[in-house]
């Protein structure tokens, strides 16, 4: 997502919102370098854990965010998937970390 953001717009913004609660750490770190080493440090922002998420979305570009009140099967499902460190990895190593996947979010940018 953050190479696909330096093909973006200069308009364009990322805002990282949660915490590395389950030892992703590592990768946190890594995509702290990867946003300097890109030049975006204007263009990313890393807030960490809030309570505020709504208040701080509408003050993000007009991005809102809305509380889920129904837990679907699947999307506890989902839940319980990617709380799974292992699984999870597995997933974004396949998937989100993929050529396919960045290509994706390259055209879905402009480029």
């Amino acid at each position: 997502m953050i190479e696909a953001l330096k093909r973006c717009s200069e308009d364009v913004t990322a805002l990282f919102v949660g915490d590395a609660l389950f030892g992703e750490q590592a990768y946190v770190q890594q995509l702290h370098r990867q946003v300097t080493q890109l030049g975006l440090e204007n263009r990313v922002r890393f807030i960490g854990f809030r309570m505020d998420t709504i208040e701080i979305s509408k003050q993000e570009n007009g991005i809102y965010k809305c509380p889920i009140g129904n837990w679907t099967i699947g999307m506890q499902s989902n839940s319980y998937f990617f709380g799974h460190p292992t699984w999870r990895e597995e997933y974004f190593q396949r998937t989100h970390r993929s050529e396919a996947f960045n290509s994706r979010w390259q055209k879905a940018c402009g480029s």
